[in-house]
């Protein structure tokens, strides 16, 4: 019984003060993301219906264009980059499979996540051979209401901007977004490769 009362007690006495100390820490923090954000993660849990949220084609004289008016019955949004070695390899596979299915009303939106995307997609666009449009997110937006953290990442909505399905890689061939991720307040200060 002095063991039960010398380790045991005092170790039970701490893991409980443990777990109410992270109940106090996760009630004053709120939800992830917890900004004043336009939307939180708890907006794009699969079967939600996410926002008419607009997309930017790369090139300067398009307009932004609502995911609504995209008129597919399923979108694939990928997010990926030409830095990113999985990205690169599975690219080829996504053109294969929208261009089986293009005619049942499947599309693809490939968000490149490029910093300097007017200087690398001219070169890198011709020779993936896309059958679907580029299109960027140069303020996080998508990045952020998806919660794009390491890429590739493809998200899956359908018509009606319905929530589908999220895919990513295996974690051992995606690529860390954290520290790499385009936003104006932050410049991407060093390249990260996938394994």
């Amino acid at each position: 019984k002095s063991l039960l009362a010398k380790v045991l007690l005092p170790l039970v006495g701490m893991v409980a003060l443990a777990v109410i100390g992270l109940m106090v820490v996760k009630s004053q923090v709120g939800p992830r993301g917890g900004g004043s954000g336009e939307h939180s993660h708890a907006d794009i849990k699969v079967g939600a219906t996410l926002p008419d949220f607009t997309l930017q084609p790369f090139g300067a004289d398009k307009k932004p264009v609502p995911i609504s008016e995209l008129g597919a019955k399923v979108v694939m949004i990928n997010f990926w980059a030409t830095w990113c070695d999985a990205c690169m390899v599975e690219m080829p596979s996504i053109v294969q499979l929208h261009r089986a299915y293009e005619d049942r009303g499947f599309t693809v939106a490939a968000v490149n996540l490029d910093q300097n995307q007017e200087a690398v997609l001219p070169r890198v666009l011709p020779k993936l051979g896309l059958s679907f449009p580029v299109y960027l997110d140069p303020e996080s937006k998508l990045g952020d209401l998806f919660e794009v953290q390491a890429i590739p990442l493809s998200v899956f909505i359908d018509g009606a901007r319905k929530h589908l399905l999220p895919i990513a890689r295996a974690p051992e061939r995606q690529v860390s977004l954290i520290a790499t991720r385009q936003r104006p307040d932050r410049q991407r200060r060093h390249r990260t490769r996938s394994a």
